[in-house]
């Protein structure tokens, strides 16, 4: 079709395409100029980034083209087909600029072409579909995840415009292309249904009218193509530009791992984040990656009971603060304390802060610290450090945080506990068991380390009574702490009060080597994923094992027999948050409940990875929810929905959490039992 142009017309389409598109791509490069410098403001990031390629690229393909964690819910095929309708249109525009420029240039001339030709025709029909149905479900279905900001509506329907806009002026020239004879209609079918919708247009004969036109349809396709480059940096799908690297640098170490922070820092003018530019880098990059699709916001358990916190909103709301907080700092340099007061009335933004202008405290101490949000995000956004780093300033700066929080720090402080019981109380449910202790018995194999819950809540003793009862059993040369026994530190460090979950933390690693720990076994998830995953930090590094793997292992070797089938009604499965989401142990507690009772536990609406939380974690077993419905309600109410006689857990947090939602339901009959009594009750005649 270009061929039938005069010498005059061609030389006006190159002028004109070739200075739209350096204006546009000095714009673009402008605004990455721009992002660049943002993402400079923040402070270096602990984890390594780059470790690994091979793993990296192999993440990439997986996540990025293969959009693993895109197609996992539905409505994610549709994305799927655009992502790939979008990649594969753009090679057809390329040929559209460089056989426009230069009509001696066709792709279709290159041998096999053809066939990638019919797949961008089909694709794109495809990608139509895709685009209708997305548009029902965003403005007639409209679930959860889509709720939030009018803005993220506009977004999306601007990119979909563009997108439809490239597609149907593609059909549109190409169908003038089969006309003209330039490709076979084999190789193009869908276009070639348009063909009469065209002026007319024969092989060697163009009228200008059908010149016109196809003239036009191309000014069309290339200024959508212009102003995609110009808008993608500009609007939410900044994410084709974030996505990439964040996915490559994201952290290959445990999950959820929460970063040490240096107390020691003579400099430090504050403790935690209360600016945009104290989070790091590459938490600043996690929020050019996010898309917006508010998978987080529908898994999220403070979202769906009513609470202020939405995941996809903070991370949105930090993105946006950050891009009218970055011109400030980019232009004025790093702001101390006092060139913070006197360019405040310079500069309005700088009078907002970010907690309590840009978040309040009631959205940071919604989080249950789950990880729901984290397990769904297709790209890998860490949601949850940016709530801790929040919290720290809170707690550590200014002091301010609920009552009742304020009474577990205490208790813990005095008595490394969050009920401020007596550390003489801390071995008492091993009383008449003949368990010793570290101190008598040094040299022990492996350490069960029972934590605060399992030691002294009168209702959650059971837990540690049956685990000990199963190791005896099976022969396992174990010992306790007993009076020795200290909080992990885990619950301190996730209400964000660094300084005593580090002292708790160092002084248990002190306490084990001296005694020279090697192997712990725990009976709480959280206790489990502290020793296991963050006591490397200071320097405590040790096999640990969750009492639920571990008495698997000890069936599944032999050492324990199972002597009848327990008969416990319908028996509903609950995964905890730091058991499943942070240590990916599903099987195991399943297994044992087939071989206990002889049958497969029934799963509630939201299981394994996307299992509902209890409601305890973060702090939360501590704190009074006053928004919404309560997280462990809402919790209990799935598991009567599944028709329970019996929920089993594997954690004495969610343990009393189940107690207490059942309770507030009056369906006090359903029993609540740990994994351990279930197949305790296998062994005993």
């Amino acid at each position: 079709m270009y061929s039938y142009l005069t010498p005059s017309e061609f030389f006006l389409v190159r002028i004109l395409f070739l200075a739209a598109f350096v204006w546009v791509l000095y714009l673009f490069a402008t605004r990455v100029q721009f992002l660049v410098q943002a993402l400079q403001l923040g402070v270096p990031d602990p984890k390594p980034r780059t470790d690994d390629p091979p793993s990296r690229v192999q993440a990439l393909l997986t996540y990025v083209f293969g959009q693993r964690r895109v197609i996992m819910f539905p409505g994610g095929f549709g994305h799927f087909v655009i992502f790939w309708g979008f990649l594969t249109i753009s090679l057809v525009t390329l040929e559209f600029i460089l056989n426009g420029l230069i009509p001696q240039i066709s792709f279709w001339a290159i041998p096999g072409f053809a066939l990638i030709g019919l797949f961008v025709d089909i694709i794109s029909l495809a990608v139509i579909v895709a685009i209708v149905i997305s548009l029902y479900r965003r403005f007639v279905l409209k679930p959860i995840r889509l709720q939030g900001p009018l803005s993220g509506h506009v977004d999306a329907i601007i990119v979909l415009s563009l997108i439809s806009t490239l597609i149907i002026s593609y059909f549109f020239m190409t169908a003038m292309r089969v006309s003209a004879g330039e490709m076979s209609a084999f190789w193009a079918p869908v276009s070639s249904v348009f063909r009469g919708l065209l002026p007319a247009v024969k092989e060697g004969e163009v009228t200008g009218m059908a010149k016109a036109v196809f003239g036009f349809l191309w000014l069309v396709h290339l200024s959508a193509l212009l102003f995609f480059l110009y808008y993608i940096p500009r609007s939410k799908h900044l994410h084709l530009l974030g996505a990439i690297p964040n996915i490559y640098l994201r952290d290959f170490g445990p999950t959820g791992i929460i970063n040490k922070m240096d107390l020691e820092d003579e400099e430090a003018e504050s403790f935690g984040v209360n600016a945009v530019e104290q989070f790091t880098w590459k938490q600043l990059l996690d929020t050019y990656a996010c898309t917006e699709c508010g998978r987080c916001q529908e898994q999220c358990p403070a979202y769906n009971t009513g609470k202020e916190l939405s995941p996809k909103g903070l991370v949105h709301d930090l993105k946006e603060h950050l891009f009218e907080r970055a011109p400030v700092l980019i232009a004025e340099g790093k702001l101390t304390p006092e060139k913070l007061d006197e360019m405040k009335e310079k500069y309005e933004i700088l009078n907002k802060e970010l907690i309590g202008g840009v978040f309040s405290e009631n959205l940071l101490w919604a989080c249950t610290t789950c990880q729901a949000c984290q397990t769904v995000c297709p790209v890998w956004i860490e949601h949850v450090q940016l709530i801790i780093d929040m919290r720290r300033y809170l707690v550590l700066t200014e002091a301010k945080m609920s009552s009742e929080v304020q009474l577990a720090m205490r208790n813990m402080e005095k008595n490394s506990n969050p009920w401020g019981m007596g550390q003489h109380l801390r071995g008492e449910w091993a009383d008449g068991l003949d368990i010793p202790t570290m101190a008598e018995k040094e040299g022990a194999e492996y350490l069960l380390y029972v934590g605060c819950s399992a030691s002294l809540d009168q209702e959650n003793r059971s837990i540690a009574v049956a685990t000990a009862k199963i190791l005896k059993a099976a022969g396992v040369d174990f010992a306790i702490l007993g009076q020795e026994e200290m909080c992990c530190g885990e619950t301190a460090r996730r209400l964000g009060n660094e300084y005593l979950s580090a002292a708790m933390m160092e002084g248990n690693v002190e306490l084990f080597n001296a005694y020279g720990v090697k192997k712990i076994i725990t009976v709480c998830p959280h206790c489990f994923n502290t020793t296991k995953n963050e006591y490397g930090q200071f320097g405590g590094e040790y096999r640990v094992y969750h009492h639920t793997e571990f008495i698997k292992q000890l069936i599944d070797d032999g050492k324990i027999k199972l002597n009848k089938k327990v008969n416990l009604g319908n028996l509903v499965w609950h995964d905890s948050c730091y058991l499943g989401r942070y240590n990916y142990i599903y099987e195991q507690p399943r297994d044992l409940i087939q071989k206990a009772t002889g049958r497969a536990p029934i799963e509630m609406s939201k299981h394994h990875q996307l299992s509902f939380c209890c409601g305890a974690g973060g702090g939360g077993m501590w704190m009074e929810e006053t928004e919404g419905e309560r997280i462990n309600v809402a919790r209990s109410r799935q598991a009567i929905e599944a028709g329970a006689d019996t929920i089993c857990t594997a954690c004495p947090f969610c343990r009393s959490m189940l107690m207490d939602g059942t309770k507030n339901l009056n369906k006090e009959n359903i029993k609540i039992v740990d994994i351990s009594q279930v197949v305790l009750s296998a062994i005993e005649d």
